[in-house]
C-alpha cells in the first residue's frame, strides 16, 4: 500500500471568485439603450391598441 494519502476532490478549496466591477455604459451605448427602450414601449402600446381594437371589433 502506498504511503501517499488519497486526494479527495471534494476537499479541494476553490479559487477566490473574480470581482466584476460595474462600469457605466458609454454615451453611445446609453443612447442606443434609450432608443431601444422607447421602441419597445411603442411596441407595447401598439400591441395593446391592436388587442383592444380586436376585442372591441369582436374578432
Amino acid at each position: 500500500m502506498s504511503p501517499r494519502t488519497a486526494i479527495d476532490p471534494s476537499l479541494i478549496i476553490p479559487p477566490r471568485p473574480v470581482v466584476v466591477r460595474f462600469v457605466p455604459a458609454a454615451p453611445p451605448a446609453r443612447i442606443a439603450r434609450r432608443a431601444l427602450r422607447d421602441f419597445t414601449g411603442f411596441l407595447v402600446l401598439a400591441w395593446a391598441a391592436a388587442e383592444i381594437a380586436l376585442w372591441a371589433g369582436g374578432a
